[in-house]
């Protein structure tokens, strides 16, 4: 993944897509679980785009206050691609299996929403028109990169990183 030049980016904001949920809907229990499996895999990563979304779940990990720490979630078969996407097969650390034998596990996939689309995942237009280009600046606020996210076949949610801009900290 590319990015913006200059400073690390940070996340700015967890968007939940689907189920009606419209850019700023979402339980925040829904945006975790987003921000959880997106820095999973994005801690596998290289480049700024990858550290800052992997440092963000880190984050929203000690900020947790529940009184215990997330379960852990493993990451196997991870793979950054060319053209843009990363994705692993996630899952709990000990979680079992589920109903049928199977291994809890989750396709992760982080990406454009092109890269996603050839990935088999269903991209809704919104969430095209959200993302648009990952390069570039957007406003005076700092350039910015916009990662969707997805597992079983669909977007689950875009995560917006932020660069200060010039002359900032």
């Amino acid at each position: 993944m590319t990015g913006a030049t200059g400073p690390d980016p940070r996340v700015s904001a967890v968007q939940v897509v689907g189920a009606g949920a419209g850019p700023e809907d979402g339980a925040p229990e829904q945006r975790a679980e987003i921000l959880r499996y997106a820095g999973a895999v994005a801690a596998l990563g290289d480049g700024p785009v990858w550290r800052a979304i992997a440092a963000a779940d880190r984050a929203a990990n000690e900020a947790a206050d529940d009184g215990d720490a997330r379960p852990e979630l493993e990451v196997g078969g991870f793979v950054a691609h060319a053209d843009g996407g990363a994705e692993g097969l996630v899952r709990r650390a000990h979680a079992g299996l589920a109903p049928g034998g199977l291994l809890n596990t989750r396709r992760v996939l982080l990406g454009p929403p092109a890269w996603l689309a050839g990935q088999g995942v269903t991209v809704p237009p919104e969430v095209a028109a959200a993302v648009g280009p990952l390069d570039g600046p957007l406003d005076e606020q700092g350039a910015a990169d916009a990662v969707a996210v997805a597992w079983h076949g669909a977007v689950r949610g875009v995560i917006t990183l932020r660069t200060a801009p010039s002359g900032t900290s």
